[in-house]
């Protein structure tokens, strides 16, 4: 416990010694939820989290966008063991979206709605320790969260891209919604030509040919609800950087708007030396076998969404944005690779 604080401390001092701001820039973008939020927030999960008897091991999502109709047309595979003798139920969250059908170890299976969630019926009792998979076949217009951050999926013909903290992922991932479940992430996207999509890990696919893009992304390490995402735009222009450190050789990518690149290239140039920074403090950087990346999206601030920080640049960071580089950067260490359950 001595040892965490003191690495706290470390992260708060250090970054505050290394990466202060020329100008006073609007700090206040990075506060996420006001108190009557908060309390909101935790009377729904005293709630909701009663029927958890399992533990996610992980997720599949092959999903299409169809960014001009403001549509998705998505599967969600999950594969659970239960931490129960008595497991009979899944206990599941999803808004508003249309569930056309769900499987359970390949068999259809009736479900319920009550509120937010999605409770799956399962064909038998699941003893503890043994798995099964349940399947959700959906569709329709995301519904977007109103406030700052956490509004799920937005659809814009410029810009698509996912924001779920602390928990918008229901508003279009049928899963369970809470950060204290982590599970591993392999993502489908398909989106119109002429677009790009990035999410979570590494790029293990894409088609650039025909109507419809194809996306493959796949995330080898445990991932909370919130931070899976995606982001979709016929405007990105891809830059590169790379972090070496140990044996390891990482690409450092910046999915900017391609009008700005010149610029963010120059705003995002101390990254390298910041993960050999925060390496050298804390540990390794903790998903150096993937990859980081700033992402440009229209958040109400900037989010440190895991491997992939979605970062509003039209935001007012002033003149020298280390500052926040490197405390969103620092929650890959502390917000992602160790998350609050």
């Amino acid at each position: 416990m001595k040892r965490i604080v003191a690495l706290i401390f470390c992260m708060v001092i250090g970054i505050s010694l290394l990466y202060g701001q020329v100008d006073a820039p609007n700090r206040s973008l990075l506060h996420k939820m006001d108190a009557e939020k908060s309390q909101r927030i935790i009377s729904q999960l005293l709630y909701e989290d009663t029927l958890h008897a399992f533990d996610v091991q992980k997720y599949t999502v092959d999903m299409w966008i169809d960014i001009p109709n403001d549509t998705i047309w998505a599967t969600l595979t999950g594969i659970v063991e239960s931490t129960s003798d008595t497991l009979s139920k899944l206990n599941l969250h999803l808004i508003a979206l249309t569930v056309d059908s769900i499987l359970v170890r390949g068999s259809a299976t009736t479900f319920t709605r009550p509120d937010s969630q999605l409770i799956v019926d399962l064909p038998s009792t699941i003893p503890n320790g043994d798995t099964v998979s349940y399947t959700v076949f959906y569709h329709g217009e995301p519904i977007v969260g109103g406030g700052i951050f956490g509004g799920g999926l937005t659809i814009n013909d410029t810009i698509t891209y996912a924001d779920n903290e602390p928990w918008g992922a229901k508003r279009w991932l049928p899963i369970y919604d809470l950060p204290s479940d982590k599970a591993l992430l392999e993502t489908y996207f398909h989106v119109p030509s002429g677009y790009r999509a990035v999410s979570n890990g590494v790029l293990m696919d894409s088609t650039t040919s025909g109507q419809w893009w194809s996306w493959h992304w796949k995330e080898d390490h445990t991932i909370a609800n919130y931070l899976i995402v995606v982001a979709a735009s016929n405007q990105f222009a891809v830059l590169t950087d790379t972090f070496n450190y140990s044996t390891y050789t990482m690409p450092i990518w910046h999915w900017v708007s391609r009008e700005d690149s010149s610029e963010m290239e120059y705003r995002f140039r101390n990254t390298a030396d910041m993960l050999y920074w925060f390496s050298e403090t804390y540990t390794m950087y903790p998903f150096i076998d993937e990859k980081y990346a700033h992402v440009s999206a229209d958040i109400g601030g900037a989010m440190e969404n895991q491997t992939n920080t979605f970062f509003n640049t039209d935001a007012n960071w002033g003149s020298d944005w280390d500052w926040v580089i490197a405390h969103e950067l620092a929650h890959q260490w502390w917000g992602d690779w160790v998350t609050c359950g």
